[in-house]
């Protein structure tokens, strides 16, 4: 019995996962223009392979050979799977500023790159496939809210920032407070303290007012939860 399964949530690497039932050396391929091209050998007791330096939202296939102790070999059928896009906007173009952006809709990409989670897994399982955990929201707008945040935990956007002063508001649901802090490209344009707001599904407004900006197109805004203790729905540039 053979079987070849990929798994990818990265936009420039993917993982091979293949078992056999009796074998002694397994030697992976990718196919390259017209033929598979060989992309090395790995011991009989690995299962997981890693290819790396590829091209973001492109199509592979790939194939495992393998070989036992009579000198017999096969080869799995091929299989194919597209990367995910490379690091980009959620909907291909840039949030705008002014505007409002669901915390859900953080940019593509890996881990410490658009986002940082404690943990790799998405703990509710629902809308994105990465290590941030987003549930649906019992807001009046409903959609779905960044939960279980974990101190130091953070959330890239792309942006375009038309404006040079704004209010910002975030919307918020907290059990216990904690504090979030804003920056673009790099610099800190706000930071505030969250009070309780009566539970994890009692949602109120928070606004920061006046706050500067600079203008640009492809700016990064990160949102970083320094205090853990709140859900997030929403950020509104006005």
């Amino acid at each position: 019995m053979n079987n070849l399964f990929l798994y990818s949530c990265f936009p420039y690497k993917l993982f091979l996962i293949y078992k056999w039932s009796i074998c002694n050396w397994f030697g992976i391929e990718r196919f390259l223009e017209d033929d598979f091209v060989s992309l090395g050998e790995t011991l009989v007791d690995d299962s997981v392979f890693m290819d790396t330096g590829l091209t973001g939202n492109s199509m592979y296939i790939y194939r495992v050979k393998a070989r036992n102790d009579s000198g017999y070999s096969d080869a799995s059928a091929a299989v194919s799977i597209f990367t995910l896009p490379k690091p980009d906007p959620f909907f291909g173009t840039p949030s705008k500023i002014p505007g409002k952006i669901e915390a859900e809709n953080y940019d593509y990409g890996e881990k410490n790159d658009v986002y940082y989670d404690s943990d790799n897994v998405n703990s509710p399982g629902k809308y994105r496939n990465d290590g941030v955990d987003i549930q649906p929201c019992l807001d009046r707008d409903k959609g779905y809210e960044i939960g279980w945040i974990e101190n130091g935990e953070y959330l890239v956007y792309t942006v375009d920032v038309n404006v040079t002063v704004a209010d910002i508001e975030l919307r918020i649901a907290s059990e216990h407070g904690g504090n979030i802090k804003l920056e673009l490209d790099g610099v800190e344009i706000a930071k505030t303290d969250i009070k309780r707001t009566g539970g994890w599904s009692s949602w109120k407004t928070i606004t920061m007012s006046d706050v500067q900006l600079i203008p640009g197109k492809n700016k990064k805004l990160k949102i970083t939860f320094v205090r853990r203790g709140f859900n997030f729905n929403w950020i509104n540039f006005k």
